[in-house]
């Protein structure tokens, strides 16, 4: 009976030991199921050979270890580096792009195929639906769609249009 107390301790505390090496060093997880595998051998082990108070009695020790794993983990460097603790903010787009549409503007700097456009006296963050536009070029605010103004370049042609 005692064989069995060992084998049931060591099957736990080796998987615990797993899953705490996959935690901190992750890869391809079979390490960790294979700890995961080994504590619920050692459960069933405890249930089957040794009795239903020695397996429950089992289960809470192996639920006590890794509640004590994850305790541990979310104190670590490790964990640290996994959650991003900055607050990034957005801003909503301003509603009065969506006056843009149709306006002539000035290309300011190049779009490729984003960049800036002065438009209604106003600089612009702009795009174009995938060509390269050079400065200097006249365009025209084909459509706005919440914060992004899309352009195109306008053409003249020698007809006065």
């Amino acid at each position: 009976m005692m064989l069995w107390v060992l084998l049931v301790v060591a099957l736990l505390v080796v998987g615990l030991t797993l899953v705490l090496i996959e935690v901190f060093t992750p890869g391809f997880a079979v390490i960790g199921i294979t700890g995961v595998a080994m504590s619920v051998a050692a459960v069933v082990l405890a249930f089957v050979k040794l009795g239903p108070l020695e397996g429950v009695l089992a289960l809470l020790g192996g639920v006590a270890g890794a509640a004590l794993i994850v305790s541990w983990f979310r104190k670590s460097r490790t964990a640290k580096q996994l959650v991003l603790e900055e607050v990034q903010e957005g801003k909503a787009p301003d509603p009065k792009l969506a006056l843009l549409a149709g306006q002539m503007g000035r290309v300011v700097t190049p779009l490729r195929p984003s960049g800036t456009a002065r438009i209604a006296q106003k600089l612009v963050d702009v795009v174009t639906e995938g060509v390269y536009v050079e400065p200097g070029t006249e365009v025209r605010v084909s459509r706005v769609e919440g914060g992004r103004v899309v352009v195109e370049p306008v053409t003249r042609y020698a007809g006065g249009q």
